[in-house]
């Protein structure tokens, strides 16, 4: 999976980019999971954005914790692992009208 961080030479930037890679190396040991880093630098950038695999980027505006940051990859693996439905099936419970 890879993860993302668009950042700029600020305070919590900088701060984000150390919890980030730390988080990254505790999380792919204690899941056997491969994460490919890429910090990306862009003065232009105010606040520190987090891409992960596909999804919604993530704007930090305040600095993390470890485990914040540990929470949002075990949830974006979680995500990730889940297999869509086939397409052209739709689960859809009927309402009981008889009552």
């Amino acid at each position: 999976m890879e993860v993302e961080l668009i950042v700029s030479k600020n305070f919590l930037s900088m701060f984000t980019v150390e919890i980030l890679s730390q988080a990254v190396k505790t999380f792919s040991r204690a899941n056997s999971v491969d994460l490919d880093l890429k910090i990306i630098w862009d003065d232009e950038v105010e606040f520190p954005v987090l891409k992960i695999g596909g999804f919604q980027p993530i704007v930090v505006k305040t600095p993390p914790s470890l485990s914040e940051v540990l929470n949002v990859l075990t949830l974006a693996l979680d995500l990730s692992e889940l297999t869509p439905a086939p397409r052209g099936f739709i689960s859809v419970r009927e309402a009981d009208t008889t009552a």
